[in-house]
């Protein structure tokens, strides 16, 4: 290659480099245009509510906590985040293998590589240069390097990582019982207050027109200014309560809407409650109980665990850089010098560097490592003080509630007594309109405030449970669709309400016919578990190869000879059945051996032609195909 052309290609990779280096100067801030935050918006939009399960009948509080829970934004940001922890713990386990690095290049010269040499004894220097490089020459190498110090760091790093991915999974459990506690709050809201919607809107018609009635008698002089003042100051208070009443249902309605994960125009209905089905929840605890509850169970004590171990790793790598770092590293390399006598080669070596200025550091490290500790231990300590101060005042303040509920229950029922006999006295003409727009007004306000004590109360137990920590998820669910999620959540609802399952994790039970270890115990029941939920979905979606699928295929029942006519009638039974309903309470699941498991549990079951009330046994196998009911009796 000639020297006036590498000339030129010098000068055109300069040139190359002067407009890459003035474009980058270039560069300045760019605004979004409105065409482009439009489109931005539009796509937004869609992304905010799609793929939703389209709603088809009125929404039970098990349904709107499902659908919190499975499309609520916040709720789905902090399920990114613990994948996002997940996927840095994979990649810090990647970061503890060996660095493997390729490399291959090209190089040229203007002219060739050409060395003078001198005789050391004599000091003559030769005028003959010697040459002993090509002026093109490509290279190749590829390298292993592995530092021991870098491992261990990477190792408690990974470490700390874990316990990052427990700490996202604690914070996605805090925002599950935040939902819970809203939606609750949301959904009793609106449901308490739907009931007197049709009762509201003609009320206020009424009062509107008794108003504008009393404002032509005052013009006309029909009745003295004094009089028709009063009268208008009254129907005017009502009416301003009456549109309070009717702003708080739908304020509420858009609350629970939002919560959803729906769009906030979404008309939608609730299972309304009868108000004479409004029982307050059990609860009959053990206060000290409560705070040991909580101290275990609550998400923000578990992750500053988490976060002590993390503190206590951090401290571990502080002390871990003083130490030398000792490097393997092995390659391949290959070089096209023709000079060479050989171009191919393999090397390895061994380093050790030690930063010794490093050392002088060692106390002060140490110092701020254990005073990490000790803030870590106080703030830990300090936030459980908090958390059992928070357990008592939430319980004092739910019995609050429910005392203030029974005495707004006990004044409803006076008031809607007084307006029995108002409206009579109405009707024989003793009373003025206004009188018995107030004594409506009276007994409908009683109500709107019966409903709402309820709703407060379901408020104030809610925030006792989410107190204690209280996960109203199972621990175990077969899937993440709707109705599963409903169900799952409808049986800890049920258990809450009638102040069950409320307290530490129950004792493990194993049968002392075989020795199960503890772990071997709960995968063994959470698979029954996923097993009793499948089994128990095929039924009510009367799936009927599913459902028989969940049953050895020689079941016999008590009733029939032969499997096949046990088979023939189950199928027979569901074909005809229609809209099945089918509950699972008190639940008791224990594991005999590695193979065997009984369950026990209340079983209630309607359908348009047939319900009841049980308590169901069901025996378990392990087969190879997973858990199969053997045994089914009924008490």
């Amino acid at each position: 290659m000639s020297g006036g052309a590498l000339n030129k290609k010098g000068k055109l990779l300069g040139g190359t480099i002067l407009i890459a280096l003035l474009g980058g100067c270039s560069v300045q801030p760019q605004l979004m245009t409105i065409s482009e935050q439009q489109d931005l918006v539009t796509d937004d939009r869609q992304n905010m509510f799609a793929e939703q399960e389209s709603i088809t009948k009125p929404i039970s509080l098990e349904e709107a906590i499902a659908r919190a829970i499975k499309y609520n934004l916040n709720y789905r940001l902090s399920m990114m985040e613990e994948v996002l922890k997940s996927g840095e713990l994979d990649l810090e386990h990647v970061n503890m293998l060996p660095r493997i690095a390729a490399n291959a290049g090209w190089r040229t010269r203007s002219n060739d590589n050409l060395n003078n040499s001198r005789n050391v004894a004599t000091g003559v220097v030769s005028n003959d240069p010697s040459l002993s490089q090509d002026r093109d020459k490509t290279t190749a190498d590829l390298t292993m390097t592995w530092n021991v110090l870098d491992f261990g760091v990477s190792y408690l790093q990974a470490k700390q990582n874990a316990d990052k991915v427990l700490i996202a999974r604690e914070k996605k459990r805090s925002m599950v019982n935040q939902i819970v506690q809203q939606v609750r709050s949301a959904y009793w809201r609106a449901a308490t207050a739907t009931p007197l919607a049709n009762e509201v809107r003609p009320l206020l018609i009424k009062a509107e027109k008794a108003l504008a009635d009393s404002q032509s008698s005052e013009r006309a002089r029909l009745v003295s200014p004094l009089e028709s003042l009063e009268y208008q100051k009254g129907l005017i208070e009502v009416i301003r309560n009456l549109e309070q009443v009717e702003n708080d249902m739908v304020v509420a309605k858009v609350e629970l809407a939002a919560l959803m994960g729906l769009p906030p125009t979404t008309d939608y209905t609730l299972v309304l409650p009868d108000i004479n089905q409004l029982h307050p929840p059990e609860f009959n605890f053990d206060i000290s109980k409560m705070e040991e509850t909580a101290l275990v169970n609550r998400p923000e004590l578990k992750e500053e665990a988490y976060q002590k171990r993390i503190t206590a790793l951090e401290s571990r790598k502080a002390l871990l850089r003083l130490m030398p770092g000792l490097t393997f590293d092995a390659g391949i390399n290959y070089n096209s010098n023709s000079y060479l006598v050989n171009n191919q080669w393999n090397e390895a070596g061994l380093r050790v560097s030690w930063s010794l200025i490093n050392l002088v550091s060692a106390p002060v490290i140490k110092d701020i490592s254990k005073a990490r500790e000790d803030i870590g231990d106080a703030r830990r300590l300090a936030l459980g003080v908090a958390v059992i101060t928070q357990v008592h005042v939430a319980y004092q303040d739910y019995l609050r509630r429910i005392h203030s509920y029974k005495h707004v229950r006990m004044l409803n029922d006076i008031e809607q007594r007084i307006y029995g006999h108002i409206k009579n006295a109405s009707i024989a003409r003793a009373q003025s309109p206004l009188q018995e727009i107030r004594g409506k007004l009276a007994g409908l306000l009683a109500e709107v405030k019966h409903y709402q004590s309820y709703a407060e109360l379901q408020e104030g137990i809610s925030n006792l449970y989410v107190t204690m920590g209280l996960n109203p998820l199972p621990e175990v669910i077969e899937n993440d669709d709707l109705d599963t999620l409903k169900t799952a959540i409808a049986t800890v609802m049920d258990e809450w309400q009638r102040g069950e399952n409320i307290g530490l994790q129950k004792e493990v039970k194993v049968s002392n016919q075989d020795e199960v270890t503890q772990s071997h115990y709960l995968e063994s029941k959470q698979n029954v578990e996923a097993t009793l939920q499948g089994w128990l979905k095929a039924w009510s979606h009367r799936d009927i190869d599913a459902y028989l699928a969940y049953y050895v295929t020689d079941f016999q029942s008590a009733k029939h000879a032969h499997s096949a006519d046990w088979v023939a009638e189950r199928r027979k039974r569901l074909s005809d059945a229609k809209d099945i309903q089918i509950k699972r309470e008190n639940t008791d699941i224990t594991i005999s051996g590695s193979n065997r498991a009984n369950v026990r549990f209340r079983q209630i079951y309607h359908a348009h032609n047939y319900s009841d009330d049980v308590i169901k046994h069901l025996e378990l196998y392990k087969t190879s195909y997973g858990w199969k009911i053997i045994k089914e009796e009924t008490e």
